[in-house]
């Protein structure tokens, strides 16, 4: 995390405005240049499920939705499967046999949660094969959040429903990257 921060607090009495007592103390900076925001304290999952999305989902939904929770990559929320040793994004025929669908049925979700803006789908092309692309999704941060630290890139994608809910000078320290 960033360098400590001092925050000094002051009682005031009102009636004569004279400092009562004045308390000095550290407090984690919660902004990084390198990681980001300091969005939450726990390391695990954490689900901030909009309550206005109840209408649009059904309860299955909100149950694949909560299962596929399981399967972010810390920091980053971008759905990821493991193949031995390595860690890979995952793909729809992915998505649809950990959720024991089938593709069209889950591409059909996955569409639907993507206009919701519960989610995003880049497309990463590979340098060597022209022809050879792989999808990544990425949950957005407001739904469920993964790790302790919100990214300029995660901001980027989910700019919209992240400033209704960050802090002003947050929201300012990404937007000074630009």
């Amino acid at each position: 995390m960033g360098k400590d921060v001092v925050v000094k607090q002051s009682l005031i009495d009102t009636a004569t405005g004279e400092v009562v007592r004045q308390k000095e103390f550290y407090v984690k900076n919660k902004f990084d240049a390198e990681k980001g925001y300091y969005f939450t304290s726990q390391k695990n999952r954490i689900s901030i499920f909009p309550s206005n999305m109840h209408e649009e989902l059904t309860d299955a939904d909100i149950g694949k939705m909560f299962k596929l929770s399981k399967h972010l990559q810390a920091n980053t929320n971008l759905l990821v499967y493991r193949s031995g040793n390595n860690i890979k994004p995952m793909q729809i025929k992915h998505i649809a046999k950990l959720l024991k669908i089938s593709e069209r049925s889950c591409a059909r979700f996955i569409n639907k949660i993507i206009k919701l803006h519960m989610m995003e789908k880049t497309i990463e092309k590979n340098s060597k094969f022209s022809f050879y692309c792989c999808n990544k999704y990425f949950i957005c941060p407001t739904v469920f959040f993964c790790g302790c630290w919100l990214n300029y890139n995660l901001y980027i994608m989910f700019k919209r429903d992240l400033d209704r809910i960050l802090p002003n000078w947050v929201i300012s320290k990404f937007n000074s990257k630009n």
